[in-house]
């Protein structure tokens, strides 16, 4: 995901890319990219800001758990640097599944019904169940658990003093939706059906794309309507919705907001006929731009790799 994402900047004219690069992982082969290899805490919050400050806009990748997405993207605003992402209000308010759900709800999205549960609690006899639990600041599927009855032992997610938010299973088609924000509107790309593995874990297994027309129709719509109840802001937004059997859309439910690029952006890319990455700026700057869009089925898996189901190759 993210060296997709830096090849696509590194692809644009007059455009120099800086990555930050733990030392311990395997470097990028793409000689447009400045890697910048960090050692220690320190050290990554030294280069961070520098490179923050020097740089016309910054784009932060990192998981919401324990603060550190929050963390980073204030980092950013003290450094004096440009978001190309969402802003701190939003980070904030995503990274909290559970104030998601109330927020939304609030202004009349439809999400599933819920509620926190704390570990060592006993689960509600009078909540909806199958359930499902998850970390209020999770991310990806960690930590996610299928729950079939209140007599279930949630401890068994391992994450034994997390809070947890509590929510109803619902039944339908999982998908995702990337939004692209700025000031003079919100541009939702393809819809991409969510790959989970059935059982209790629910882990995340990649997506597809495209979707019918009709379903993808509702899923951006829905998607849309979750970001404009948002604190504005610019940059790259996932959206997972779950779309119910209701073909008018009235059973259909939105999960939760990630603030992050997220694994779709691999195959949004390689279906895309033009450049995210630049479409990223060019709404972040106010325009509205055309989106568009090979039929062609895509798969891609949750490490990034994307296959094209006409010839079986993949990238």
């Amino acid at each position: 995901m993210v060296r997709t994402l830096a090849s696509d900047f590194a692809d644009l004219d007059d455009v120099r890319v800086s990555l930050m690069r733990d030392f311990r992982l395997v470097p990028i082969r793409d000689h447009r990219i400045t890697q910048h290899v960090v050692r220690g805490v320190r050290h990554e919050a030294e280069v961070f800001a520098k490179l923050a400050s020097q740089s016309d806009w910054t784009v932060v990748i990192a998981p919401e758990c324990e603060g550190f997405l929050v963390d980073r993207i204030c980092r950013v605003k003290s450094a004096g640097g440009n978001l190309l992402g969402p802003s701190p209000a939003v980070a904030e308010l995503a990274a909290d599944k559970q104030r998601t759900a109330e927020h939304l709800a609030s202004v009349g999205v439809p999400v599933p019904e819920g509620q926190t549960w704390s570990p060592g609690d006993r689960l509600p006899v009078d909540f909806f169940y199958p359930a499902v639990l998850k970390p209020i600041d999770g991310v990806g599927s960690i930590g996610v658990r299928l729950i079939g009855s209140s007599t279930d032992k949630p401890c068994d997610t391992g994450l034994t003093d997390a809070l947890m938010r509590l929510e109803r299973y619902c039944v339908g088609i999982p998908v995702s939706v990337s939004m692209l924000c700025g000031p003079a509107g919100n541009i939702a790309l393809a819809p991409c059906l969510q790959r989970l593995d059935d059982r209790r874990e629910l882990q995340y297994l990649g997506g597809e794309l495209p979707l019918e027309t009709p379903v993808a129709q509702r899923a951006m719509s829905l998607a849309s309507l979750a970001i404009r109840n948002f604190p504005q802001t610019v940059g790259y937004i996932g959206v997972d919705l779950v779309l119910g059997s209701s073909v008018d859309g009235t059973s259909d439910v939105v999960i939760e907001v990630n603030p992050r690029l997220t694994t779709s952006y691999v195959g949004l890319r390689a279906a895309s006929h033009i450049n995210l990455a630049q479409a990223m700026i060019d709404v972040a700057g106010g325009k509205l731009v055309k989106t568009s869009y090979c039929s062609e089925l895509i798969q891609f898996s949750a490490d990034g790799t994307v296959r094209f189901a006409s010839d079986a190759s993949t990238v």
